[in-house]
């Protein structure tokens, strides 16, 4: 997978998404039944999660980017090194993404002279124009109707798919997760990679440990423990 192609893309889908805030912002406007709630706390803490991902330390954000790299038509085999790429330039582009929203928190528009948007589209020509790759313009326009076709088809196929990834994954991690709750029920203090680990071997599981860790979470929380 070319990293240029790939800076490309996600370029796409970061101007893509701030449009779509202000739609939604927009939308608000001169509503006396709007009652907004700041969030800049929650969005410097999931930047700080994203950082972390960069350093390993977590899988912050795996399934939304192997929704928009289905979106983009990019594999989304997570042990391939093709995914591994594109999911690492993913996080800086939301890490990017989420620090312009931080400043629209506090209504800081002084920079988005860069992100100008087109009435129908949601992109403009002008906005393609601000950034290279590998020092070419973003020229293809193309490219801007993919990226615009990526919300809807995240919409609807992303919702489909992600159903059908776990209705999978809770049939291939069945015995997964009764050995992890025989666990949670005979001491819920055991640290998550600890469960995973044990059951991933007893079991024979053979999905990625960062996973298998985030079942074992999402088990404490269904449960109680």
């Amino acid at each position: 997978m070319d990293i240029t192609n790939i800076k490309r893309e996600l370029r796409l889908y970061f101007i893509q998404q701030l449009a779509q805030d202000e739609l939604v912002r927009s939308g608000n406007m001169l509503n006396p039944d709007f009652d907004y709630i700041p969030n800049s706390e929650g969005i410097g803490l999931l930047a700080d999660s994203y950082r972390e991902a960069l350093r390993n330390e977590n899988s912050q954000g795996l399934d939304r980017a192997i929704e928009v790299a289905e979106a983009f038509d990019r594999s989304t085999d997570v042990d391939s090194s093709d995914f591994k790429r594109f999911y690492r330039e993913f996080i800086k582009i939301e890490i990017e993404l989420l620090g312009v929203l931080l400043k629209r928190e506090y209504s800081n528009y002084s920079e988005e002279v860069k992100y100008l948007y087109d009435d129908e589209t949601g992109l403009s020509d002008s906005a393609f124009g601000s950034y290279e790759a590998d020092a070419q313009p973003l020229e293809t326009l193309a490219l801007v109707t993919h990226a615009v076709v990526v919300a809807n088809k995240q919409s609807a196929a992303g919702k489909i798919s992600g159903r059908v990834r776990k209705d999978k994954a809770d049939k291939e991690c069945k015995d997964f997760d009764g050995c992890a709750l025989d666990m949670l029920n005979n001491d819920s203090g055991h640290p998550n990679t600890h469960i995973a680990t044990t059951c991933k071997r007893r079991t024979g599981n053979t999905y990625p440990h960062h996973r298998l860790r985030k079942r074992v979470a999402d088990l404490k929380k269904q449960s109680g423990h």
